[in-house]
């Protein structure tokens, strides 16, 4: 991040940072919205996300440490 940050700045270029967490869920139909109903049940709101390959699944969250022990919860992680 360091690197992309240097260059974005050297560049003049504005841009945001913000911390995620990346997840593996399971492929079965409900996965993604049992694992965001239990981020909702823990008061995670989500901000952003988007699906990688291979069933990993990127979360933009106001509380990524609450967000992190309801994944290991659910073995996402």
């Amino acid at each position: 991040p360091a690197a992309a940050i240097t260059a974005l700045d050297a560049a003049g270029m504005k841009y945001d940072k913000e911390d995620v967490l990346v997840v593996s869920l399971k492929n079965d139909p409900g996965t993604l919205a049992d694992f965001s109903k239990a981020l909702a049940g823990a008061g995670v709101n989500l901000n952003s996300f988007y699906i990688l390959m291979d069933s990993r699944i990127v979360f933009g969250a106001d509380d990524i440490p609450t967000a992190t022990k309801v994944a290991k919860e659910f073995g996402a992680l």
